[in-house]
């Protein structure tokens, strides 16, 4: 008599578990992603790195983010379905 396992008990079941865990469940928008936010903002952003997110800004539905460019950098929040907020930092 065969038994039917699920498919999470075996080698294939385990690789999607973490990367279910991994990404999926804990999305964090790419570098590239802030940028484009800066962009779409009308500002400057070439070369984009080192976006670290701003948890003392941040709420629950409201992820805050520092990017840094060529141009300079600059503080996003994104809120939802309104869009991103975009201020130039000093």
């Amino acid at each position: 008599m065969a038994y039917a396992f699920p498919v999470w008990s075996g080698p294939l079941g385990l690789a999607l578990v973490a990367g279910f865990t991994s990404g999926a469940l804990a999305q964090e928008p790419a570098v590239d992603d802030i940028a484009v936010a800066v962009r779409e903002a009308g500002h400057a952003c070439t070369d984009p790195r080192d976006a670290a997110r701003d948890e003392a800004r941040s709420q629950p539905d409201e992820a805050a983010w520092t990017i840094h460019c060529d141009e300079g950098a600059y503080s996003i929040k994104f809120m939802g379905d309104t869009g991103a907020e975009v201020e130039p930092l000093p």
